[in-house]
């Protein structure tokens, strides 16, 4: 028989040990998610988006916007938990893809992200999170065309991202510039053909450029292409007097108008904005 003390002591005992063993088993509390109000420690990452139809994976969409708030907040490691927690929820889930991408772009590992983002776009070629995305892949890369297509494709399909179509402007600048030299080159150096080629692509870099026709016309003319270059010249006057009427309608002054009309490609220093 136990006595009335132990029996006391017993009762006090169990509570507390039940407590204790309760708290063991509790999964540990994560840590807070970090403010983000300041400055994201990658600026120009894309939020991926989480379309209607993934509304029936709300863990898979929890953990990639925690880790998206962690990524940004420089937290790689712990983003990346999240991020492979949201694909394990579900594997055709590319929002978490496209994370994973960007994941990759913050280790600087342009190639690993390239094939994330590609992966999500065979899902849906019109996500714009993965397209720009992709064109960051490239970008260090040294891809600068496929950037250049990436990245205009994102703005096709969302006018309102105002820093990429920057880069889209610098890149085409960028191109324009090379293709310009190109051809100037090889005109210097009789190979009027491969001139050509450089200024066809330069036009279209730049189509309302009026110099750039000029100077087509005269390599077609060292071609012996006659009416090449008469049409040539033609879509060169065609520019300019587009180009005067608006000059006049805003009423800025003819010689300003007459310096532009003979000005190159500004020499832009892209690495300095991309």
């Amino acid at each position: 028989m136990v006595d009335r003390p132990r029996r006391s002591r017993f009762a006090v005992m169990l509570p507390l040990a039940v407590a204790l063993v309760a708290a063991a088993c509790a999964p540990a509390a994560r840590a807070p998610l970090p403010d983000l109000s300041a400055t994201a420690a990658f600026p120009d990452f894309v939020q991926p988006d989480v379309p209607a139809i993934f509304g029936r994976y709300p863990a898979a969409i929890a953990s990639v916007n925690r880790g998206w708030r962690l990524l940004q907040a420089g937290d790689v490691n712990n983003a990346e938990h999240d991020f492979r927690a949201a694909m394990r929820n579900s594997a055709d889930f590319y929002p978490g893809e496209t994370a994973l991408g960007y994941l990759a772009l913050a280790r600087k590992d342009p190639k690993q992200a390239r094939s994330h983002f590609e992966k999500a776009l065979a899902s849906d070629p019109r996500y714009v999170s993965a397209l720009v995305g992709g064109g960051q892949a490239f970008l260090a890369l040294g891809r600068e065309k496929d950037a250049l297509f990436a990245f205009q494709s994102a703005v096709a399909v969302d006018p309102s991202l105002s820093d990429v179509k920057r880069r889209v402007e610098v890149l085409q600048f960028r191109g324009l510039e090379q293709d310009l030299a190109a051809a100037r080159q090889a005109a210097r150096a009789g190979k009027f053909d491969e001139a050509a080629r450089a200024y066809a692509n330069a036009i279209a870099s730049s189509p309302e450029s009026a110099f750039l026709y000029r100077e087509l016309a005269g390599v077609e003319a060292k071609r012996g292409e006659t009416d090449a270059a008469l049409g040539d010249l033609r879509k060169a006057l065609a520019i300019e007097h587009r180009r005067r009427e608006d000059w006049r309608r805003r009423g800025l002054p003819a010689n300003a108008f007459q310096a532009e009309l003979v000005s190159p490609p500004l020499n832009i220093a892209p690495d300095q904005v991309l």
